[in-house]
């Protein structure tokens, strides 16, 4: 491939162009198509941040049939870096009808686009057919595939009609499109509306809008510093918030009609549009305008060409320093067609215009579309960029060829030029707001296979008086047999021009007697030309690969050839071919390394692949373990061993570990042999429960020797050998009836035949104890009438009480009192009510009410002679607390005497009355002397003497 250079940039401008950064420039070249039978239906170039670029061109074998997609990438020096081709033949062969073709790139629409984000290259493109996709997809500046994504557009028949794309500076991409149909009908999701979306530099979704309008064909898109979005439409000028939510609609209406096509905005913020204007007799003309930050139209240009029936606007760029740059072409598909260039400055004035007629540069190839509107389109949509040169795309020859061609910021170029009138008159911008309805587009986001294939690109053509330097080196180039080779430049020797390869050497040609790349490089006073060439000897090859290598059957080993110059292939031994320097290898076999390009070349090198044998792991059987019971492992089958996990395990080596267990564990066992080879062998240890027993009482709280009823419920462990032993109750089963006395804990172990320690449990029975009902009487016997009387409760255990007192008085209180309002012997019950409704307890007490008057009655005589009357001498009398007397016979000898004794509060003595004896025998008749003491009720003393008779 030829490089030119010069100073000032030249070269035939004639379909697209985009702006570059290089201050060199380069003469024409063209790139042929992998099929003489395609079509060349549209292309388009985009300058690149590293200052290279890259040609997009879609083919079609014919105007409605399907093809592919050809991205070429250049670097800054013009030379090329790869290709890639992107074919569509594969997803669908049916064919369209006419002008509606689901195709690559559509002859009319232009469905297919590029952009540059730094050095990576945004592409989209329609799949059509029944697949029917939007496919996006972002290469990186080695043409590597970092991430592809596909859209769903419609059934069969709805097709992407035309697509814009444009990229931000933080490497996000934005699309915006319209889909049209003829017979998938309205129910889809994209009929006749316009639709935009947004992917960050990692594919993933920003935000995707709908826009309802009577037509959306959005042509052109850019951004301004604040992330707002600006996209042509038919015949508006949209604005969108950073998430596509509409802001402004700038409504462009005049006479000729304005057809905004292409958008830039500067740094300040104002808007530059560019594109057609139909006149009322169809004749088209192109316009420019500027339009501040608030949207007032501070110029509008229209570029008159009235002298010739049909006129385009092929493409529009803008760059600040240098203005506005406008391509339309101008003719009536004859061979006098040409493409007319207009730089404008920022205010509208004309700075220079240049004109190039096509057949300078071949027959302008519309032979084959013969007045097809829907295919001439195709050859004008364009994207822009900036630098200190301009650089076009073309279609050019009866092959469907693409040419790329520079011209400077001047307008210069080498090639024939003739200067332009043209003339301009104002136009106006009426600006409106416009909001579109707007709603959520439903994408159904996925994966989509790509095929990729390379093309190495190396066509030369040049002006019909060439000036420049030409150098064409041959093909890259392999010496099976040999060591030595002659390389020239396919061009005859010229003189003026001087040559330098990279040896050194200054011929127009090269002895090669070593492998590697080299170049030639080619000049004159004002233009500079080089090309590249690789040679490779075979004998010269230095792999560096072993010829044997033994691996594991399940591993694989890289097999990379030290040598970078050549290109290579290798074949498997399964008879597969692996492309580049390496393989991994797998199989056993020999892999055989071949060079690509060259079927004449025997294999480079061979390398053998053995396979190691591989032991035998076994982890022994599945096994059923109790609850913590000891294990040794079985694995066996190699030298090394690696349970995994180790968990419980005395050791993660030892093929024979102590296990203690206390859940299920999977093991797994790698054993490893002398070679390092591995296998692994599985085992299952299954443990059961731990053995639980859980105590259970049918009444916790129950009362003094009631019956009650205890339980046992188990689990786990062995349940053919199960024990059970209540240690506190001397019972041997799981249910067990007993009558408690107290209160207490109640214990059970379980037993089995694998666990080691019995399992427990207790159950506590709160024996509630039975009432003792007790009470005092305060004062004690006799009580006076009237008076109150304490009862002072001395019971226990109960929870409540019922007093009655002998007459109709009742009480519930603990120690109730108590006034008698007439005299008499009263029985008194207490009744002592038990806990938690256990039985109760009665206490019983007598009460001796009296009158409040002290009466004391002695008798006179008594008979005490065993006839059962009046056998003995008592007081009585009423008011009397207590008593004690004495007798005394008439000498003052004391017969008798009592102790004090408590009133019975009847008036008898009862045992406390003499029985008139002495000494054991019956006194004699006579009069006796007594003399009493006596406390009444109220705590004073009566003393009394007197005579008593006895008779017989």
């Amino acid at each position: 491939m030829s490089i030119y250079n010069k100073n000032i940039a030249i070269g035939a401008f004639i379909a697209f162009f985009g702006v570059i950064g290089n201050t060199n420039a380069q003469k024409a070249f063209e790139m042929e198509l992998g099929t003489v039978t395609s079509v060349l239906q549209d292309k388009k170039v985009v300058t690149c941040s590293d200052g290279g670029f890259a040609v997009k061109e879609v083919f079609h074998k014919d105007i409605y049939g399907l093809g592919s997609i050809r991205v070429t990438r250049f670097n800054s020096s013009h030379q090329l870096l790869w290709s890639r081709n992107f074919d569509n033949e594969s997803l669908d062969s049916v064919q369209c009808a006419p002008g509606y073709g689901p195709v690559v790139g559509s002859s009319r629409e232009g469905a297919s686009q590029v952009c540059a984000s730094g050095s990576n290259i945004y592409v989209v493109y329609s799949t059509g057919g029944v697949s029917n996709n939007m496919i996006i997809l972002l290469l990186n500046q080695n043409g590597n595939l970092l991430w592809h994504r596909k859209f769903y557009i419609g059934k069969r028949n709805c097709y992407l009609a035309n697509v814009c794309l444009g990229c931000t500076s933080q490497g996000k991409v934005c699309i915006a499109g319209h889909v049209d149909s003829v017979e998938c009908g309205p129910a889809e999701p994209f009929v006749n509306t316009g639709f935009m979306l947004m992917l960050d530099s990692q594919g993933n979704m920003v935000f995707n809008k709908k826009y309802f309008c009577p037509f959306f064909y959005f042509t052109g898109i850019n951004f301004d510093r604040n992330g707002n979005i600006y996209v042509c439409e038919s015949s508006y000028l949209l604005v969108f918030d950073e998430l596509g939510i509409p802001k402004k609609q700038i409504v462009i209406q005049d006479y000729p009609a304005l057809h905004p096509l292409h958008t830039f905005v500067d740094s300040n913020g104002y808007i530059y549009v560019g594109g057609d204007s139909v006149s009322q007799n169809n004749q088209i003309s192109n316009f420019a305008a500027k339009i501040s930050p608030q949207g007032e139209t501070l110029w509008c240009h229209v570029f008159d060409e009235a002298d010739y029936n049909n006129s385009d606007l092929g493409d529009f760029t803008f760059t600040e320093h240098d203005g506005l740059f406008i391509r339309h072409f101008v003719g009536d598909q004859t061979a006098t067609d040409s493409s007319h260039l207009i730089a404008i400055d920022t205010n509208g004035a004309i700075k220079w215009a240049r004109s190039f007629i096509l057949p300078v540069f071949g027959t302008f190839p519309l032979t084959s579309y013969s007045n097809n509107a829907e295919s001439y389109w195709a050859y004008f949509v364009h994207n822009v960029g900036y630098g200190k040169g301009l650089l076009s795309v073309d279609p050019y020859g009866t092959n469907w060829r693409t040419r790329v061609s520079f011209v400077d910021s001047l307008g210069n170029m080498g090639c024939v030029a003739s200067t332009l009138s043209v003339g301009y008159r104002n136009a106006k911008l009426d600006c409106g707001y416009y909001q579109p309805s707007d709603e959520g587009v439903p994408f159904r986001l996925g994966d989509s296979a790509i095929d990729i294939s390379w093309e190495r690109i190396k066509k030369l053509v040049t002006c019909e008086d060439p000036t420049y330097p030409e150098v064409e080196l041959p093909n890259d180039t392999i010496v099976c047999i040999g060591k030595i080779l002659k390389i020239k430049n396919i061009y005859p020797f010229r003189l003026g021009f001087k040559y330098l390869w990279n040896t050194g050497d200054t011929l127009d040609s090269l002895t090669v007697t070593q492998s590697g790349r080299y170049w030639l490089y080619m000049k004159n006073s004002l233009y500079t030309s080089t090309d590249t060439v690789t040679i490779v000897f075979r004998d010269q090859i230095k792999t560096g690969l072993s010829k044997k290598l033994s691996i594991c059957p399940y591993d694989s080993v890289l097999l990379s050839v030290k040598d970078t110059i050549a290109s290579y292939y290798w074949i498997t031994p399964s008879k597969k071919t692996v492309s580049g320097r390496s393989v991994m290898a797998k199989d056993s076999g020999n892999y055989y390394l071949m060079l690509n390009n060259t079927k004449a070349c025997t294999a480079v090198d061979t390398v053998h692949i053995a396979w190691y044998p591989l032991p035998q792991a076994t982890a022994g059987p599945d096994t059923l373990l109790c609850h913590n019971q000891s294990y040794t492992m079985r694995g066996a089958g190699g030298t090394v061993y690696d349970w995994i996990p180790a968990t419980y395990l005395s050791s993660a080596t030892d093929p024979h570990a102590k296990a203690i267990l206390p859940n299920k564990q999977q093991y797994i066992l790698v054993v490893s042999n002398t070679q390092g080879c591995r296998d692994t062998s599985q085992v299952l240890l299954n443990v059961r429960p731990p053995l639980q027993i859980k105590a259970h009482a049918d009444n916790a709280t129950v009362c003094f020797g009631k019956a009650v009823l205890l339980s046992a419920a188990a689990h786990g462990g062995d349940s053919l050998q199960w024990a059970y032993n209540w240690v506190n109750d001397a019972a041997k089963t799981d249910t067990l009836t007993i009558r408690p006395t107290q209160s207490g804990w109640h214990k059970i172990a379980l037993s089995d035949n694998c666990t080691p320690l019995n399992a427990t449990d207790s159950v506590y029975i709160t024996v509630v104890p039975r009432p003792q009902a007790a009470f005092q009487s305060i004062p004690g016997n006799p009580v006076k009438s009237h008076e109150p009387i304490s009862f002072l409760n001395q019971s226990l255990n109960a929870s409540s009480y019922l007093w009655t007192f002998g007459d109709t008085g009742k009480s519930s209180e603990a120690s109730p009192k108590y006034i008698y309002t007439d005299t008499g012997r009263y029985k008194v019950a207490l009744v002592a009510y038990g806990q938690n409704n256990c039985p109760n307890d009665t206490a019983y007490g007598y009460i001796q009410v009296i009158d409040g008057t002290v009466a004391i009655y002695i008798p006179n005589a008594f008979t005490p002679n065993r006839d059962g009357k009046n056998e003995t001498f008592a007081i009585s009398g009423t008011g009397i607390q207590s008593y004690s007397y004495q007798i005394y016979n008439r000498w003052g000898e004391l017969l008798y005497s009592t102790p004090w004794a408590p009133s019975t509060g009847s008036g008898t003595q009862g045992s406390n009355g003499w029985d008139g004896t002495f000494k054991g025998q019956t006194v004699p008749e006579g009069v006796y002397i007594y003399q009493f003491t006596i406390t009444d009720i109220d705590g004073y003393f009566h003393y009394l003497s007197g005579n008593v008779t006895v008779l017989k």
